[in-house]
């Protein structure tokens, strides 16, 4: 049985998918604008591609470079190093999953439902992303509640601690480890600043490794 609220809430996602495209298009239209000001060509195939006027990225990039918009530019860089080509779609038309292709094979953020009514984030390794191709679970996550809750010995009508489950052996669909991370943790870190800190370390870790 639907309700107000699960309408409410698939807007919300069908909103933050579009808000998330246009954000792209808008910048991806404003590295290709020319300077010399005359882009109209550009601005009508962008609006078409926000339209869902466009089968593949293939078309896009025939019509782009025709307009002259690709013209000098190389076609990857020369470490090789391009953003992947990350895709957005739905299995069994209702949960979302992201794919992001790496070297072998394509890795898979998804959510899911379980038996006992309990939403989850997982993530798995697609060996060759068709229909033949084998999937490995990483990881799943999920905050219990209810019945689930109770039975780990957790209360049943607030609980907010994340279970993450992490499937360390290939050979087998069982998960190796389970970790379970306290909310009270997370709050005491947010509210004392110390995540604040340990992310401007990350950052520039990053920045320099």
């Amino acid at each position: 049985m639907k309700t107000k609220k699960y309408i409410k809430n698939r807007i919300t996602t069908a909103l933050s998918l579009i808000e998330a495209a246009n954000t792209i298009l808008s910048k991806l239209q404003d590295d290709l604008i020319r300077k010399d000001g005359n882009d109209d060509a550009l601005f009508d195939l962008m609006l078409d591609v926000k339209n869902d006027n466009y089968d593949n990225a293939e078309h896009v990039m025939k019509d782009l470079a025709e307009l002259g918009y690709l013209k000098d530019m190389p076609e990857e860089s020369e470490n090789g190093n391009e953003r992947p080509p990350v895709t957005v779609g739905l299995t069994c038309d209702t949960y979302l999953n992201i794919k992001v292709p790496v070297d072998g094979g394509v890795l898979e953020a998804f959510e899911s439902e379980s038996d006992f009514g309990i939403y989850q984030v997982g993530i798995v390794y697609d060996c060759n992303d068709n229909v033949n191709s084998a999937v490995f679970d990483l990881a799943l996550a999920e905050v219990k509640k209810g019945e689930l809750a109770e039975n780990s010995g957790l209360d049943p009508e607030n609980n907010k601690d994340i279970d993450l489950y992490v499937f360390g052996d290939q050979t087998t669909e069982d998960y190796s480890e389970k970790i379970s991370l306290s909310y009270d943790k997370f709050k005491e870190i947010t509210d004392d600043g110390q995540y604040c800190d340990s992310e401007i370390e990350r950052v520039v870790d990053s920045e320099w490794s």
